[in-house]
């Protein structure tokens, strides 16, 4: 109920896109990772990526007994469910025998190309590939960006500003 009520809220903040509108689109992507995702719910955030809109969802979600963090991204026009990943935490011996760079060196990749401070880490797979992902806060242009780095050669595989969240920023 909180988080019904917390979009609502933000959904009257949005002008680029109809209330009616939006808030539909909204719902149909919580109902979707309701249906298709057990578990629940813990964060929401609204994203731009090369212009488009989408929303994030972090679940909170148990399989065969272990709990696990997933992320999965929602276009906010069309309602398409994508970008799932799984996340993890930094001492998993899966995640650590596949990154080939540290956290030191995704960090300094990340914040030689977008400045600012360093607020959340998240580590991960998608599509069985292991990345590193980073909210930059940058003052000057009161703005969060997350950027996500290749964690087997460093690469920038990802750039998404952060237009707005709802729930607790979540690192291991």
């Amino acid at each position: 109920m909180k988080l019904k009520i917390a979009l609502f809220t933000l959904l009257t903040s949005i002008s680029s896109i109809s209330f009616a509108a939006e808030y539909k689109t909204l719902q149909t992507c919580v109902d979707n990772i309701e249906k298709d995702y057990p578990g629940q719910i813990m964060s929401m955030e609204v994203e731009s990526e090369n212009g488009v809109i989408s929303y994030e969802f972090d679940i909170d979600t148990n399989v065969n007994g272990t709990d696990f963090f997933i992320e999965i991204e929602c276009d906010a026009t069309t309602s398409q469910l994508s970008g799932f990943q799984l996340e993890t935490h930094s001492e998993d011996p899966h995640f650590q025998a596949k990154a080939k760079i540290s956290v030191t060196e995704a960090e300094k990749a990340a914040i030689d190309k977008y400045s600012g401070v360093i607020v959340a880490r998240e580590y991960g797979f998608v599509s069985g590939k292991p990345f590193y992902s980073f909210d930059i806060y940058n003052q000057g242009k009161n703005m969060q960006t997350e950027i996500t780095v290749d964690a087997e050669n460093g690469a920038i595989i990802g750039v998404e500003e952060e237009l707005y969240q709802i729930g607790p920023n979540r690192t291991f």
